[in-house]
């Protein structure tokens, strides 16, 4: 009775080893084809680090590419990084695009040096803000006579002949895995009746202008400029001086209202101008509603 009882434990121990180091060659196995790969990566970025020290731009951005296609996150990061050094001092748009893609959690072997770069680049952008609004507001209506181009700062967009926009709306794009914001200014022949134009702008410069034909078409002047009937050319020179020039404007007979409602193309800048007077956003855009819906226009 005991040999038997000896036996089976035997037997028992030898399969819990049998199996304790199959599990542990498995382990191995799998470690032993993760590390070549590991290393190789590891290899691979410091070789494009080098290229990157070495002003070797386009081969660093050759291997960072190939590491982002194996999903190898410091290669991507490195690989915006290697793009903005290539393009840095001719175009700050693209610079800064490239740089805005590297997320602020990146701890690579890099960091340190990208962070001294955004912190610089954050200074450039905002004294080349400031020229470019400069610049505009010396002629602000530079453009006032033709419609919005293609290359037009978007400083200017607003003070061209089709005047300020009826909605604008603001969101992000993709292309060959770098997001760049995009603005589309829409003008209509009225408050919202006849879409007349899209502008969209990409990192402030004007990339493409879509007409609706069919409707713009009917509104031409002889000039080939639309006609504008809901709108008039006024002087908004101030009476002290310290303003002029003109722009355009919308010149609809509103109704009366005490929150000067029709001023205002979307109703969270409304509410926010006149919060204290309203419980809460949505008081304030029901508000905005009722009062677009009892207007004929």
């Amino acid at each position: 009775m005991g040999d038997k009882s000896t036996t089976k434990s035997s037997t028992r121990s030898m399969i819990i080893l049998i199996v304790a180091i199959s599990v542990t060659i498995f382990a191995l196995g799998f470690f032993a084809l993760g590390m070549p790969k590991k290393i190789m990566q590891e290899n691979m970025c410091n070789k494009g680090i080098d290229y990157l020290e070495n002003g070797e731009y386009d081969k660093a951005i050759e291997i960072f590419d190939e590491l982002r296609d194996e999903k190898n996150y410091e290669g991507l990061m490195l690989g915006y990084y290697a793009n903005y050094l290539r393009c840095k001092g001719t175009d700050l748009a693209k610079e800064k695009i490239y740089l805005d893609n590297i997320s602020d959690y990146y701890n690579g072997k890099l960091a340190d040096t990208i962070a001294r770069e955004k912190k610089s680049l954050k200074k450039r952008c905002e004294e080349q803000f400031s020229k470019l609004k400069e610049e505009a507001d010396k002629d602000p209506y530079k453009y006032k006579d033709v419609i919005p181009f293609e290359g037009m700062s978007i400083f200017y967009i607003d003070r061209t002949y089709m005047g300020k926009p009826y909605k604008l709306e603001k969101s992000q794009i993709e292309r060959d895995g770098v997001y760049y914001d995009r603005y589309k200014y829409t003008w209509c022949t009225s408050v919202g009746q006849y879409l007349l134009m899209d502008a969209i702008c990409i990192d402030y410069v004007t990339e493409c202008v879509v007409t609706n034909i069919t409707i713009y078409n009917r509104f031409l002047w002889e000039n080939g400029l639309p006609d504008l009937s809901g709108r008039s050319y006024v002087d908004d020179s101030s009476s002290s001086g310290k303003s002029s020039g003109k722009s355009y404007k919308y010149n609809y007979n509103y109704p009366d209202d005490d929150y000067n409602v029709y001023d205002y193309s979307d109703y969270e800048d409304f509410y926010y101008d006149y919060s204290e007077d309203f419980d809460g956003l949505d008081d304030a855009e029901d508000y905005y509603n009722d009062a677009w819906e009892d207007y004929d226009y």
